[in-house]
């Protein structure tokens, strides 16, 4: 049997920020080693 709960989270605007902040990097992080293994693996 599988249990899960719900959350919910309220930040403050100052953690809001940091939270899209966050985000902003991992995706920028994830997209450019991406494109270095492409680039790498193109030859």
């Amino acid at each position: 049997m599988l249990i899960a709960k719900k959350i919910r989270l309220r930040p403050t605007p100052e953690q809001e920020m940091l939270f899209r902040k966050s985000a902003g990097v991992s995706r920028w992080a994830y997209n450019y080693f991406l494109s270095e293994n492409n680039r790498v693996y193109q030859d």
